[in-house]
């Protein structure tokens, strides 16, 4: 254990030469990381490789301790998931380490950003997972398959938003904790922004969520609606002001209605008044009110790894 004189009353932290050997190892982490809103991490003096460099420190620590790592999205150039592989490779290979793959789960629509020959090649250091479509699409005749590497450019955002939540449900099942960091809260394919989303499935779950929102977007938003505080990211008319989102919130919610499916409609007001609700305590993550104060606002990697590592040995405890 390590003292830190940046967080309050030098709380005491676990640091990866204080666990033994393996004392992660069957834990299965999910880990969530995306650019934020334009100009928001230049605006605190950070840069987008800042925010992915952090999250593969934190990957990489976590690996060393024996837990598997996933993930959901797609396998795009240069992507975060691309770059975990080579993290992983580069340990195994060179180091003579034995990191384990890390699993990437894909909606359905990002069936066409698989290779399956590439794939294959890496299976070393990735399983690929695709989770199929809720089949009352199918049922409704709102989707026809996608080969994998094909074309879903005419996939609607109702059915991207159906396909992106099953995906995040399956991730949350599969998981014994989450770390979040980063995030849109406009731009983005969903029924809310993602990360937002990944935290209620998460919570609603009662899974341990960690959450740094020193590095700004939708986890710092989730940061401050669990203390109670009313944003304007978290509001229907901020997000309305895409019109895209707009037509997409009005489909969505028809369309549930009309096929009266169990699914919560996009309330905003509602999600707000769920995390206030869940509190602090609600994230279940092993750390204490003050650790994870310090964990929200922190922007040392030193730090933030500690208090992360330090409740993931509780839980593993």
């Amino acid at each position: 254990m390590k003292k830190t004189a940046n967080l309050p009353h030098n709380i005491l932290l676990n640091t990866p030469t204080t666990l033994r050997g393996k004392a992660l190892q069957t834990l299965s982490i999910g880990v969530s990381i995306s650019e934020t809103d334009p100009g928001e991490l230049q605006a605190l003096g950070l840069s987008e490789d800042h925010l992915q460099n952090v999250m593969l420190e934190i990957a990489r620590q976590c690996l060393a301790q024996g837990a598997t790592l996933v993930y959901g999205g797609d396998l795009r150039p240069n992507g975060f998931t691309e770059n975990l592989l080579e993290l992983v490779r580069y340990h195994n290979d060179a180091l003579k380490k034995e990191y384990k793959p890390v699993v990437n789960y894909l909606a359905w629509p990002l069936k066409s950003t698989l290779d399956v020959a590439w794939a294959a090649q890496n299976k070393d250091a990735l399983k690929v997972k695709v989770i199929d479509a809720p089949s009352d699409l199918k049922q409704a005749g709102l989707i026809q398959d996608i080969a994998n590497g094909g074309d879903s450019s005419g996939t609607s955002n109702y059915v991207w938003a159906r396909c992106l939540t099953v995906m995040r449900e399956a991730i949350v099942e599969k998981t014994q904790a989450r770390i979040m960091m980063g995030g849109r809260t406009l731009g983005f394919k969903g029924k809310y922004p993602g990360l937002v989303e990944e935290a209620l499935v998460t919570l609603t779950a009662k899974k341990p969520l960690f959450l740094l929102g020193g590095y700004g977007g939708a986890s710092r938003a989730i940061c401050l609606a669990l203390q109670g505080q009313q944003l304007g990211q978290l509001t229907e008319q901020y997000q309305c002001s895409n019109n895209s989102y707009a037509n997409l919130l009005r489909e969505f919610n028809q369309r549930i209605t009309e096929q009266r499916l169990a699914i919560e409609p996009i309330d905003y007001e509602a999600v707000v008044n769920i995390f206030a609700k869940f509190g602090i305590k609600g994230l279940n993550n092993g750390l204490t009110e003050e650790e994870n104060l310090g964990l929200f606002t922190t922007i040392n990697h030193d730090e933030a790894i500690g208090l992360i590592l330090t409740g993931l040995s509780k839980i593993k405890a």
